[in-house]
């Protein structure tokens, strides 16, 4: 694989991005498909973010996407073999990309000397994606595979208050 990371600092702005390209296979010599992708294989990752601070507060921004995951499918069209489902050969397919884009803005203040304190709303996925994060199937009452697909959280938002002292 390769990794690439840049990071530029100008005053009070902060600009960093990711680019990771990564082809990781299992090779077992046993088994029928001798090599497949490994299970967490993301060909192409992409981070970029950006943060302005200004006096006590401080707001960033940043977004992520990466190719979807590796994932088995069952053979279309004869997805039923004796009672059992025919997949096809291991993470032979991907799921959906993923895309996030998150916000948060901070600010810091003292109260005492020795009592700090940070309050801060994030907002994350804001685009609200719907992002598959893994994929399985199971047999329904009509005796054919179900497809369940888990997503990682829609939009939420969140509110921070630190104190430290």
């Amino acid at each position: 694989g390769v990794d690439l990371f840049i990071n530029k600092k100008i005053n009070n702005l902060s600009i960093w991005g990711s680019y990771s390209y990564q082809d990781i296979n299992y090779e077992f010599r046993t088994l029928q498909s001798k090599s497949f992708t490994n299970n967490y294989n993301l060909n192409h990752s992409f981070n970029l973010g950006v943060a302005y601070t200004v006096k006590n507060f401080k707001m960033a921004t940043g977004f992520k996407w990466h190719t979807g995951k590796p994932t088995t499918n069952p053979v279309f069209g004869n997805e039923i073999i004796n009672d059992v489902i025919n997949y096809e050969p291991a993470n032979a397919s991907n799921l959906p990309d993923y895309f996030r884009w998150d916000f948060s803005l901070t600010h810091n203040f003292k109260i005492k000397e020795t009592i700090n304190i940070q309050t801060g709303l994030s907002l994350w996925n804001i685009s609200d994606k719907r992002n598959a994060i893994n994929k399985y199937y199971r047999f329904t009452d009509v005796n054919f595979p179900e497809e369940v697909i888990q997503n990682s959280l829609e939009f939420v938002p969140n509110l921070v208050f630190k104190v430290t002292f």
